[in-house]
This record gives structure tokens, sequence and C-alpha cells, in this order.
């Protein structure tokens, strides 16, 4: 449920973006002031993409782990997913600050 409240956000805020840029579009008299104004939320857009992506594989690899275990004990290794979901929770709420400025 992780990975769906992580792209849910994105998707919504990316939809929105969209309808912004084609209403400036069409009323932009300049494209370089149409460009330099809608470039940081599209970067911050991929950027989220992004984080969400890192996210995504880290959750698979714990998930293989978690089949193939190197041990043999039959518990998983949670440190790698515990690492992850930090990692992406702090850069998750940078974009976020960001983006929602």
């Amino acid at each position: 449920m992780g990975i769906l409240n992580g792209v849910t956000p994105i998707i919504t805020d990316s939809i929105l973006l969209l309808h912004i840029v084609i209403d400036r579009l069409e009323h932009s008299k300049s494209p370089i002031r149409l460009a330099m104004t809608m470039a940081p939320p599209v970067l911050l857009k991929f950027g989220r993409l992004a984080n969400t992506a890192i996210y995504i594989v880290a959750c698979a690899g714990f998930v293989l782990s978690s089949v193939i275990n190197k041990s043999g004990d039959g518990v998983p290794n949670t440190e790698v997913l515990d690492a992850a979901q930090k990692q992406s929770m702090v850069i998750a709420s940078a974009f976020q600050a960001v983006d929602n400025s």
C-alpha cells in the first residue's frame, strides 16, 4: 500500500499541472517566459517520479531478498526495506515541500 500512496499524489499533481500548462499555452505570448514558468514544476514532477521509481525498485529488492534468503533461517532482512523507506520519505518530503510552494 505504501507504493500506491506514493504514486497517487504524483499522478493527481501531474494531471493538475497538465491542465495548467495547457491553459498557459493558450494565453502565453512568449514561449521563453512560458518555459521559464513551467520548467521548475515539471522538473519537480520528474524528480518525484524518479524517487518513487527508486523506492519501488528497493521494495522489489526486499521482496526478492525475502524469497531468496541466503542465511536460510527463514527471516527476511528488513534493513533493506527500512533504509529504502527512510530515504524515500526524506526525498519525497523535500520534493513535496518545494513542489507545493
